[in-house]
């Protein structure tokens, strides 16, 4: 009885020198990484989600906010509760001088008077040939310009 016991216990130490609690180990610590690097990339992706707000909101031209993220390093903005950039104000004066060459300046500006619209005041519609003739008729006649009222 004694031998089987002994014998029971060899195997059982085999077992474990075969290096199954080792190879769990590492299975455990390389998903364990993975899950991290998981968290990290969707993390990333909320705080880059949140600076491209913050360029927007800053009217950084859109050609360049892509770019302008992908030089961002990351790790340096927090966020809060909600989402969005918790010193937001800082980023933003600090945005607005670093990028200002690339902020889009909107001005609002009337028609050029250089070169009026053309046409007689008809908002550019052409006389049918009909009315011109008429029109025509009307100058010789008694002198005075057709207008189509």
């Amino acid at each position: 009885m004694q031998s089987k016991l002994d014998e029971a216990e060899k195997k059982l130490k085999d077992a474990d020198s075969d290096g199954y609690k080792e190879k769990y180990e590492k299975e455990h610590k390389a998903f364990e990484a993975y899950k991290k690097d998981i968290d990290a990339e969707k993390t990333n992706e909320k705080k880059s989600a949140a600076y491209k707000a913050l360029l927007k909101e800053a009217k950084v031209s859109k050609d360049w906010i892509d770019d302008i993220v992908k030089f961002t390093k990351l790790d340096d903005i927090a966020l809060d509760d909600e989402g969005k950039i918790k010193d937001a104000d800082e980023r933003m004066k600090g945005i607005k001088e670093k990028y200002a060459k690339y902020i889009v300046k909107e001005e609002e500006q009337g028609a050029g008077t250089e070169t009026p619209p053309s046409g007689n005041g008809n908002s550019g519609k052409t006389l049918s040939r009909a009315a011109q003739v008429i029109a025509k008729q009307n100058e010789m006649l008694y002198g005075v310009k057709g207008e189509n009222k």
